[in-house]
């Protein structure tokens, strides 16, 4: 994949300028990122030591520096399943919490100050009983976008916060956070609200790897708009990412819908239309997309018969 082989290819160019900066030799680090090859599942450990590194380097920190070239010789840099964990147990929460909590992801606009907790090990399992009752169901009703989802993602991290419903990020590349809210395990639709979300994750990881070869957008990035899942104005950029993670919601849950409670899918899936079509038509009336763009654009419109 291409977004592996960039990281790779700037890792190795950022453990360089460690070298430099520390002036000690880091040819062991250098060979241990040379010899990963690009069809490997690398781990979302990678992104993190990368843009942690690289946050050490602009900061001039050597003691950080030197900290991160360690964990890089000790940590596990390739995945082979998707993991299911609280956020509480993964080896870097404390970094993630740190871009979290410091606005060094895009997330929301709250008046609120943020928290994260994390779930207890009861509704952990809960949660792990669900997504992999979930999984089964994609697997036999989508192989070809579940073999993709399990491919392609690494962890999916739990926790329980006001500032986060479910957020990717490049800095935690592969890898989805997911908040639930207190009442979801009482109203027993924890399957349907795992779907919605974990499904809305991965289309924005897709959507990522994508944009690693193309922009999709040019429109200049001060220009605001409307988006149907955010209340603060977004770049049109957020608008196709809304666009492109709803239609996925969308397709996919019709497919499955027979398999969960349509009590839940029914409403659920309206709302998600609701708020396609609201992103669909910002794009057709103000996106400048680029001719890979256009081809994602209509294709997805294509899929839900929509003229626009």
């Amino acid at each position: 994949m291409l977004i592996q082989k960039k990281i790779l290819n700037s890792f190795e160019y950022i453990i360089l300028k460690c070298q430099e900066f520390i002036n000690e030799d880091l040819s062991n680090h250098i060979n241990l990122i040379k010899n990963i090859t690009f069809d490997k599942k690398i781990s979302t450990n990678i992104f993190v030591l990368h843009y942690w590194l690289l946050e050490s380097l602009e900061n001039n920190d050597r003691i950080e520096c030197k900290k991160v070239l360690d964990y890089i010789l000790q940590t596990q840099l390739i995945d082979y399943d998707v993991k299911i964990l609280s956020l509480n147990d993964y080896i870097f929460k404390e970094k993630i919490l740190y871009w979290v909590l410091n606005n060094k992801i895009d997330l929301p606009e709250s008046k609120n100050k943020p928290y994260i907790n994390f779930p207890s090990t009861e509704e952990v399992e809960l949660s792990k009983k669900a997504i992999s009752n979930l999984f089964l169901i994609l697997k036999s009703k989508t192989p070809h976008f579940f073999k993709h989802l399990s491919k392609n993602t690494r962890n999916i991290f739990l926790c329980k916060s006001n500032c986060i419903a479910a957020t990717t990020s490049q800095l935690f590349f592969g890898s989805m956070i997911i908040s639930y809210p207190e009442d979801v395990f009482e109203q027993n639709n924890l399957l349907e609200y795992y779907f919605d979300t974990i499904i809305h994750e991965y289309a924005h990881i897709q959507l990522n790897m994508i944009l690693s070869n193309d922009p999709i957008i040019i429109n200049e990035s001060d220009y605001e708009f409307t988006s149907p899942i955010r209340n603060e104005l977004r770049p049109m950029l957020g608008v196709f990412h809304a666009f492109y993670v709803l239609g996925h919601v969308l397709d996919i849950g019709k497919r499955i819908i027979n398999d969960l409670e349509k009590d839940v899918m029914i409403p659920l899936l309206s709302e998600r239309k609701k708020e396609f079509l609201s992103a669909a038509n910002t794009i057709k009336e103000s996106a400048i997309l680029t001719e890979y763009g256009k081809n994602i654009f209509h294709n997805i419109t294509k899929i839900h018969n929509i003229n626009i």
